[in-house]
């Protein structure tokens, strides 16, 4: 089962998962497997830099101030129908959003996280 959890305990889990990822791929373990079925190993290097990228991402939503009433107006702002995802800083949690509307409304709105440059 699956389960989409508002929060950042994941931090803990990415480390591991790339701590071990680099241990495996540091002595070539499984790696032949791959290559045989059609992978290329550049892919696992790119495939390393995608997690840690979000484990960074994450890592920075932790460290944003806590929200407060006043704080979403000057962050949020109409664009419309959205039909992606949308990462949402909310205290030291990341939330993502999937909007799908009625194509024509304006109702959704896309929280963007503008104070801190991200």
């Amino acid at each position: 089962l699956l389960t989409l959890h508002n929060s950042t305990v994941l931090l803990p889990s990415m480390q591991r998962l790339v701590n071990e990822f680099v241990h495996l791929f540091s002595r070539r373990a499984f790696v032949h497997w791959f290559v045989a079925e059609g992978m290329d190993e550049d892919e696992f290097g790119q495939a390393l830099n995608l997690i840690t990228d979000l484990r960074d991402l994450y890592n920075q939503v932790t460290k944003l101030p806590p929200a407060s009433s006043d704080y979403f107006p000057s962050v949020c702002k109409p664009i419309g129908c959205v039909k992606k995802f949308n990462c949402v800083a909310l205290r030291s949690t990341i939330m993502t959003q999937y909007y799908m509307s009625n194509p024509g409304t304006t109702d959704p709105f896309v929280c963007q996280i503008a104070d801190n440059g991200v």
